[in-house]
């Protein structure tokens, strides 16, 4: 598939399409399907003395379990129980030194797949991937 094919089949708008990426981080995102050993990976470069960021979800949920929120009553919408997660993945790419060398568990590319998955839109997702950090 070219990449202009790509583009349009995941619907980028124009202006978005046409940004080009600065790779200007020392981050890596270990990325994969569930249980496909993601953190068992991290663990492992931790150990080794690298500094990881626990996966968003879990980072969210918790914070939410510690306001008084059931699990229940945190996934009962799944559209804003996403879109949480992607506010939260950038809020913690925005708080980490971009020099830093730092891994990540999963990062926002990861919910196009969720949202199409509980059948939402992803177009806010694939614009979002290019937020102000990573954008030129």
């Amino acid at each position: 598939m070219s990449p202009s094919t790509y583009k349009l089949k995941v619907g980028l708008d124009s202006q978005v399409a046409t940004r080009r990426f600065r790779l200007d981080t020392e981050w890596t995102v270990i990325t994969g399907a569930p249980c496909a050993s993601k953190t068992t990976v991290l663990e492992e470069l931790s150990r080794q003395g690298f500094e990881w960021n626990l996966e968003v979800a879990r980072i969210y949920v918790e914070r939410q379990l510690v306001t008084g929120h059931t699990l229940q009553e945190i996934r009962a919408n799944v559209g804003r129980f996403q879109r949480a997660l992607i506010d939260t993945k950038i809020e913690l790419e925005l708080d980490t030194d971009p020099n830093k060398t730092i891994f990540f568990d999963r990062a926002i590319p990861d919910s196009i797949t969720y949202y199409r998955v509980a059948g939402l839109d992803s177009q806010d997702v694939v614009t979002d991937c290019f937020h102000p950090k990573f954008g030129s």
